[in-house]
């Protein structure tokens, strides 16, 4: 459970990288 969660976070921490890097969210 515990690999689960973290692979959860990097991921949602990949996609809001690419957001920034594309201008979609601005904080």
């Amino acid at each position: 459970m515990k690999n689960t969660t973290k692979a959860h976070k990097q991921a949602l921490e990949k996609v809001i990288m690419i957001g920034k890097e594309k201008g979609y969210l601005t904080y």
